[in-house]
């Protein structure tokens, strides 16, 4: 993005919430949802199993 453009609001609240939302917050939340996923399909086996 050139530095000569102008700061539009709506590029001042792209930038803020990807620095809220830094990669290691995203791979982390990745992870959480990946794991609960998971025992989510684990527990769905083990219920149709029994």
């Amino acid at each position: 993005m050139p530095s000569n453009m102008p700061r539009t609001p709506n590029a001042l609240r792209n930038e803020s919430s990807a620095n809220r939302w830094n990669p290691y917050v995203k791979a982390g939340i990745a992870l959480l949802i990946a794991a609960w996923i998971n025992g989510v399909a684990q527990f769905i086996v083990l219920v149709h199993q029994g």
